[in-house]
């Protein structure tokens, strides 16, 4: 039903309005009448309503300047006014104060029924295309962020080859910009991370960093790329062109303020290291590179970087809807066969066995009972990687399943650990973004969502068990810190973890 206000100063009149019209047929549900506009205006200040249908002349206040008090206001309702008088004036202000209808006395019912039957058609349409906004915007303003995620990490693994397809990407995310924009890659660490019980999460920190990020104010986009536990690495792109010293400045506010805010609040030691300013999009790659080449120096030169690359490969052909997973793939063998052929055995070495199964190969072992990779040619490494490669796009269902198995497998076996999304989708070799979206897809429950949920069973059974102190229980299930682990309890069962212990004795009792 529709809100509707009726204004007529002649008592009878307004009653006949009320009481003989069926507004409740046509739509609508009569929720004030009033015999002056002055009473309406205050109503309307109040309350929202979606209609007005009131009398043009009354004593103190009229018709028209309620529909010039409406029409200022940009108040979504609308104002259907009847008038004894076919002055042009009149008719002239109702136009100018976009009043929908105009309707003269004597009173036609019917006349009144069809105006309103037509204003409830209008207000329907109104109403689905808002609903159909609302919904539009909801959706942009999640995919959006997901979008963006995607571009910057695919920028740093090199995936875009070409200006057209930088574009459309850009465009797909809503960002408007050149790719001759400026960006930086900016590396935080968490110093001292672990070492108190009280501290955040893996996943919590990484959370609430990228709250941070999404908070920051002015004209750069920040995203985190790469995590490896206590280390993030950020890519900030501006969003208007400016001098360079001006985006560097502003980026180092940016950075100070998010490093004092972490510290602050979780008590950490928070470092900020710039890796490097790029002044076109397509150099991001091999600043990147060159960064987590640096962060891993126990492993040659680029064979962390060769990883993450194949992670996303891997992602993008698990998803399904990527068509630019086999330029990717492309690229990606193309850069193996660049390596010395130590370097590319042990890269096959590292990758071979974890993913042969995903193809429906025998698994590969990295020696003793297998001769494969003991004396592995670059050639012959290529080949299985092929294998690999073909073997999950022949039947992504297939290693899907492989994949969303090994995940839970790994996560029952670790759920007492510090264990973040990142460490999950790393035993599975796909990337981070990508594999919180394919864990939804293939469970129908956010990572964070499943993981607590399993978490806390674990703890209902060790508190039925009676013979643990709550801060044990927290430890034993993966909290670090007891009253976030209470927290969450309460958010899952609806008591306290001692209370429930107390509902569930007592229940035991009254079976008893």
């Amino acid at each position: 039903m529709y809100k509707l206000v009726i204004a007529e100063d002649e008592e009878r009149l307004r009653r006949g309005l009320c009481n003989f019209i069926d507004w409740a047929e046509l739509g609508f549900e009569v929720v004030s009448a009033f015999g002056d506009g002055k009473e309406v205006i205050d109503y309307l200040s109040r309350h929202n309503v979606d209609a007005v249908f009131t009398d043009i002349q009354m004593a103190e206040v009229s018709g028209l300047e309620i529909a010039k008090f409406v029409y200022e206001r940009q108040q979504s309702c609308k104002v259907i006014v009847i008038s004894g008088f076919k002055e042009f004036g009149y008719a002239r202000q109702a136009i100018e104060y976009k009043v929908e209808h105009y309707l003269i006395k004597p009173i036609d019912i019917d006349e009144i029924a069809r105006v309103f039957t037509e204003l409830k058609r209008k207000l329907d349409r109104q109403q689905q295309l808002a609903s159909t906004t609302q919904k539009d915007r909801e959706l942009t303003e999640e995919i959006f962020p997901f979008l963006q995620e995607q571009l910057f990490v695919d920028l740093a693994i090199g995936a875009i080859f070409s200006d057209q397809e930088l574009e459309r990407r850009l465009r797909l995310a809503g960002l408007s910009i050149s790719p001759a924009a400026s960006s930086a890659l900016v590396s935080i660490r968490v110093s001292g991370y672990g070492t108190e019980s009280s501290g955040p999460d893996t996943d919590q920190l990484q959370v609430a960093l990228a709250k941070l990020l999404r908070e920051q104010t002015g004209p750069i986009l920040h995203h985190i790329i790469f995590t490896q536990r206590h280390l993030f690495k950020v890519l900030s792109l501006e969003l208007e062109m400016q001098d360079i010293t001006e985006f560097e400045r502003q980026l180092n506010r940016q950075m100070e303020l998010i490093r004092d805010t972490l510290r602050d609040f979780f008590g950490l030691s928070v470092s900020v290291h710039y890796e490097g300013v790029c002044q076109h999009l397509f150099d991001i790659s091999a600043l990147f590179q060159k960064s987590i080449s640096n962060d891993n120096r126990q492993q040659p030169f680029g064979h962390a970087f060769l990883i993450e690359k194949f992670k996303l490969v891997l992602s993008k052909l698990n998803d399904g809807s990527d068509e630019t997973a086999p330029s990717i793939w492309a690229s990606y063998m193309r850069e193996i066969s660049q390596l010395p052929m130590d370097k590319q055995q042990e890269l096959f070495i590292g990758l071979l066995p974890a993913l042969s199964e995903y193809a429906g190969l025998n698994s590969v072992a990295a020696g003793g009972g297998s001769p494969v990779l003991s004396d592995l040619s670059g050639h012959d490494g290529q080949l299985l990687l092929g294998k690999i490669f073909d073997g999950v796009a022949a039947d992504p269902d297939r290693s899907s399943n492989i994949m969303i198995d090994k995940a839970k497998q790994y996560i029952e076996l670790n759920y007492a650990q510090d264990l973040s999304l990142d460490d999950v989708a790393a035993q599975v070799f796909l990337h981070p973004i990508y594999f919180s979206r394919f864990f939804k897809r293939q469970t129908g429950e956010k990572f964070i969502d499943y993981i607590t949920r399993l978490r806390m069973n674990k703890a209902i059974e060790l508190l039925i068990e009676n013979k643990y102190k709550v801060y044990e229980i927290s430890s034993m299930v993966g909290y670090r810190s007891d009253k976030y682990f209470a927290k969450l309890f309460k958010q899952h069962t609806g008591y306290s973890p001692r209370d429930y212990l107390k509902y569930i004795m007592k229940v035991s009792d009254d079976h008893d």
